[in-house]
């Protein structure tokens, strides 16, 4: 049927020529064994790949419970599937946590190494996230529920490797596109082999050889169990196409905001410019910046709460990606973004050369509010390193990664100073998103595997550009279905892992290929001059394929 179905000659027309040999010669005992090995090793690699797929399932199990719930005064029990984004939930010590949120009340030991890896459990506290299908080891959390059911982080790592779109690899491709071009020269030489010695039950065992079996059993096998262990240390990798990439990465290029720094910005300078107020400016600013989801707007947001400012409705919101964002207050057309995307405007700057400068050269971003044509305030704000940064990127160079690039929306001093501090030599500034993605496009281009990391919508281009894409879960919904691992703790020295684990897998998916080519050569070699039945054949044939799996 196979050969049907594809048009062309491949390795399931060899059994089944060796089995018709083995039964033309009335040897129905080595007919049945070469039938059994050969289903022998794909009843292995399903029950491997479905004993991974129930350890992921395992995941889930805590959705059969019953969560205790506050209804006013009282707690009641009830069932999981029924909670709701915004129920307050009381988790006791030894529960298992059913919903992703944060924490209200309360304090207690959690145990993430289910979802995140981390060997040790974490302590949680007020304002604290926590994660469906960890357990409290110690400790009473009061939990308000943000996202339940399958819209959990545990869900969608279990949904995603359950639906895996590809477990293949390019390799495992290219080594069945081999084995399928060796079967003519197989069926030649068993033609030859018949022709000399009319033997059929040799040519049986000839037929029985194939380079294909190994590869299509095996490499599923380990990219599943690769991809179960990624995701029980906080890495989701949708497929083995991504895995094979991840292993062949020789360039990375970092988003900034949000992904290299904290994501958590602060405005630390106002400086007013054209007769409004700071209060008056902060207003309009804060205005603009009402329900939007983006951390620049979320800092102004913060900022005029600090400074207890009323914030007006707004109308005719625009939010531009990359740029800014515009809206109409009090009648008046109000923007506030990057200074690129004022001046475009034709707003002219009205800020001193000398206090931009010294702002920019402090490592702080600037924003430019323009308030119907005028330029009427500046504010700067500075988002901080992240922790994990230098070593992530001291790590992808000991690892041989040493093309490392920097991309933001920033000003050229500000991306400076930053990749001055982590050591990054290429550094790309006043990135708009579509830069973004046609820099990326270029360094594939170049023949380069470029891996894109980041966080926003205005990353989203870029990661669909890159040959794989990678998203902090912190970050924008788009940018997580873009990418092609996401890495599910906001953790940025997970990417590290990621590639150590993706290299593991390829490592020992080559090593399966080496000895499957080994073993089925030499089965060749004997069975020619009719030293190998075709039982003990097969036998070494889908023996090989075995060893690979238990290997993988």
């Amino acid at each position: 049927d196979s050969v049907a179905r594809q048009r062309k000659l491949n390795v399931d027309l060899l059994d089944s020529l060796a089995i018709a040999s083995a039964v033309a010669t009335g040897d129905a005992v080595n007919a049945a064994g070469i039938i059994w090995l050969v289903t022998l090793g794909d009843h292995i690699r399903d029950l491997t790949q479905a004993r991974a797929r129930r350890a992921i399932r395992g995941l889930l199990g805590y959705q059969q419970d019953l969560a205790w719930v506050v209804r006013g005064d009282a707690k009641v029990q009830v069932p999981v599937a029924e909670l709701a984004v915004g129920d307050v939930l009381v988790i006791y010590t030894g529960s298992v946590i059913p919903v992703d949120g944060t924490v209200t009340d309360g304090e207690g030991l959690v145990d993430q190494q289910t979802l995140t890896g981390e060997s040790m459990p974490v302590l949680k506290g007020p304002g604290d996230r926590c994660f469906a299908a960890t357990v409290i080891k110690d400790g009473k959390l009061y939990v308000r529920a943000e996202r339940v059911g399958g819209d959990t982080t545990a869900a969608s790592t279990a949904r995603l490797i359950e639906n895996a779109p590809a477990l293949e690899t390019r390799a495992q491709n290219y080594a069945e596109v081999v084995a399928d071009r060796l079967v003519p020269p197989a069926l030649a030489c068993s033609a030859v082999v018949l022709a000399a010695t009319r033997d059929l039950g040799r040519v049986s065992a000839i037929l029985t050889i194939d380079f294909g079996t190994g590869p299509r059993v095996s490499a599923p096998t380990t990219v599943l169990a690769s991809m179960n262990a990624a995701a029980r240390r906080g890495i989701l990798i949708k497929g083995g196409a991504y895995i094979e990439k991840l292993a062949r990465v020789s360039t990375v290029v970092f988003d900034k905001t949000g992904t290299l720094t904290s994501g958590v910005p602060e405005v630390t300078d106002f400086l007013v410019h054209d007769g409004l107020s700071e209060r008056e400016s902060a207003t309009l600013a804060a205005a603009v910046s009402a329900r939007q989801t983006h951390p620049v707007s979320q800092a102004v947001l913060r900022l005029a709460e600090a400074w207890r400012l009323s914030i007006p409705d707004r109308e005719e919101s625009r939010y531009l990606v990359g740029r800014g964002v515009q809206a109409r207050v009090f009648g008046k057309v109000v923007q506030l973004g990057s200074p690129r995307f004022i001046e475009e405007l034709g707003v002219p700057c009205r800020a001193e050369a000398g206090a931009r400068q010294a702002l920019e050269a402090s490592a702080k971003s600037l924003l430019f509010l323009a308030v119907d044509g005028r330029h009427v305030a500046t504010l700067a704000y500075r988002d901080a390193i992240r922790a994990e940064s230098r070593a992530t990127i001291r790590s992808l160079r000991e690892r041989g990664i040493d093309d490392i690039v920097m991309l933001t929306g920033d000003s050229r001093e500000v991306a400076r100073q930053v990749s001055l501090e982590l050591g990054i030599t290429r550094y790309f500034a006043e990135m708009l998103p579509e830069d973004k993605a046609e820099l990326t496009r270029r360094l594939t281009q170049e023949g380069r595997t470029v891996a894109v990391v980041g966080d926003g919508i205005n990353d989203s281009p870029a990661l669909s550009y890159a040959d794989i894409g990678i998203s902090v879960s912190a970050g924008a919904e788009i940018a997580r279905e873009t990418a092609g691992v996401v890495l599910v703790e906001d953790d940025l020295s997970k990417l590290v892992e990621a590639i150590d684990i993706s290299r593991g897998a390829m490592r020992i998916i080559h090593q399966n290929f080496s000895m499957i080519l080994a073993v089925n050569a030499v089965a060749y070699a004997l069975s020619i001059p009719g030293l190998l039945n075709p039982v003990a054949a097969t036998l070494m044939n889908n023996g090989s394929a075995v060893l690979a799996c238990v290997n993988g």
